[in-house]
C-alpha cells in the first residue's frame, strides 16, 4: 500500500478594535492513492458484500474553514479593610465557528448500497494508510468561556507591608456547542471545570457535565430543552480529584536544596455518573512513592484502594539498581488476575540496548 497526502493551513489574525482579535483560518487537504475499493451485493448472495481492489490514480480533496474570536474582560474589586486589598477577575470568551461542506458523496469519495434491505455506506479509500475525506458537512459554533480569580494581599511585618498575589481560583472553565448540521440534539451537554489550589500544597479539580434537554417520567431524553419547561438541567457526570504530594526539603551544607530521598503522591477521586438506576458514586484512593535510600538504589510502589467495589486496586513495584555500566530492574504485581514478575539486567548505554537478560513469569496464561 502506498498514498500520498497535503495539509495546507492557512491563517491570520485581525484586530477588532482595542480589545477583540479575530483569526479566520483556511484548511485545505489532499489525498492521493493508486488503489481504492469498490463494493456490491450480488443478485445470487445477498447476504455477503463482495469487494473488488480497483488499481488507478485517484485523487481526493476536503477543504474547511475556522473562525475565532476571543477577548479579555478584566473585573477589579478594590477594598479598603479587610486582608485584601484587590481581588481581579478575568475573562477569557471565545467564539468558534468550523464550518466544512460535505462533497464526500458528490466526488463520491463515499458510497452507500443496499445490504440487508438497509443502507450499508461505506469509504473508497476505507483500508488506505492515510485515511481520506470525512463523511458528512461540519456546520458548528462553540462557546468557551476561561475564568480565572486572584486576589492582592497586604501583610505588614517589622521592614514595611509587602503584598502577596494569591490564587483562589486558577481556571473555572464552561464550554458548550451548537451542531447546525445535526438532524436533533442540535445542543451539546455543558461542560463545566474548576481547578485550584486549597492550603497551598493541595490540588483541586472539579468537573460537571450537565444535559440541557428535558426528559419525560419514563426517563427518556426529548428535544425540548429543560428551561422551556422550567426544569434544571441533568447532571451527568461529576468528577472531583484532589491530589498532594509530600517530601523532604533537605538542604547541603551550603543551604542548597538537594534531591529528597522519598516523594509520595497521595490522591482521592470521587466521579458520579447518571445511569437507570440513579446517580452511581465510585470512590478510590492512590499512592504513588518512591524512596532512594541510596544513589544507586530506587523503590517506587503504586497501589491504591477503591472504596466502591471494597477492594485494592491495581498495585506494582518497581526496584531499579544501578550498576555503573549496567542495570538491573524488578517489576512486580503482587495482587489481582495480572500477577507477574519482570527481572532484567541490561546495558545501560543505548547502543547495546538489546544486550540484556529477561526473566518473567505470569500467575495466568491464554485460556
Amino acid at each position: 500500500k502506498y498514498g500520498a497526502y497535503q495539509r495546507v493551513p492557512v491563517s491570520t489574525n485581525i484586530y477588532l478594535g482595542k480589545h477583540i482579535t479575530w483569526t479566520p483560518s483556511l484548511d485545505l487537504e489532499l489525498w492521493t492513492y493508486g488503489q481504492t475499493i469498490n463494493r456490491t451485493v450480488l443478485e445470487s448472495q445477498p447476504e455477503k458484500i463482495n469487494t473488488v481492489y480497483q488499481n488507478g490514480f485517484k485523487p481526493a480533496w476536503d477543504a474547511g474553514i475556522s473562525n475565532l474570536l476571543n477577548t479579555k474582560i478584566y473585573t477589579d474589586y478594590i477594598f479598603s479593610k479587610g486582608p485584601f486589598k484587590q481581588i481581579r477577575h478575568v475573562m477569557m470568551p471565545s467564539l468558534i465557528y468550523n464550518f466544512s461542506p460535505d462533497i464526500s458523496q458528490s466526488q463520491a469519495y463515499w458510497k452507500t448500497i443496499t445490504y440487508n434491505n438497509q443502507p450499508f455506506t461505506y469509504s473508497i479509500f476505507e483500508k488506505s494508510i492515510l485515511g481520506g475525506p470525512a463523511l458528512g458537512k461540519q456546520n458548528t459554533l462553540y462557546l468557551d468561556l476561561q475564568n480565572t480569580l486572584e486576589a492582592k494581599r497586604i501583610k505588614t511585618t517589622d521592614t514595611g507591608r509587602t503584598e502577596t498575589k494569591i490564587p483562589l481560583i486558577q481556571n473555572l472553565r464552561v464550554s458548550s456547542s451548537y451542531n447546525f448540521s445535526a438532524d436533533s440534539f442540535k445542543l451539546s451537554n455543558v461542560i463545566v471545570s474548576a481547578r485550584t489550589m486549597v492550603f497551598k500544597n493541595i490540588n483541586l479539580v472539579a468537573g460537571l457535565e450537565l444535559d440541557p434537554y428535558a426528559y419525560t417520567s419514563e426517563q427518556i431524553r426529548t428535544q425540548t430543552l429543560c428551561w422551556k419547561v422550567q426544569e434544571n438541567p441533568r447532571i451527568k457526570t461529576v468528577n472531583v480529584a484532589l491530589n498532594t504530594n509530600l517530601n523532604p526539603s533537605i538542604k547541603n551544607t551550603q543551604g542548597v536544596l538537594t534531591q529528597p530521598q522519598w516523594n509520595m503522591n497521595l490522591g482521592l477521586n470521587i466521579n458520579s455518573s447518571q445511569t437507570t438506576e440513579g446517580l452511581i458514586t465510585r470512590t478510590y484512593a492512590t499512592v504513588n512513592a518512591e524512596f532512594k535510600p541510596t544513589p544507586n538504589w530506587r523503590f517506587n510502589l503504586l497501589t491504591g484502594y477503591d472504596f466502591y467495589l471494597k477492594q485494592r486496586s491495581y498495585t506494582t513495584l518497581r526496584v531499579y539498581r544501578d550498576l555503573n555500566c549496567w542495570g538491573a530492574s524488578l517489576f512486580w504485581v503482587p495482587f489481582g488476575i495480572n500477577q507477574s514478575y519482570n527481572f532484567a539486567i541490561n546495558i545501560k548505554s543505548s547502543m547495546f540496548s538489546e544486550l540484556k537478560i529477561n526473566r518473567q513469569r505470569s500467575w495466568y496464561d491464554a485460556f
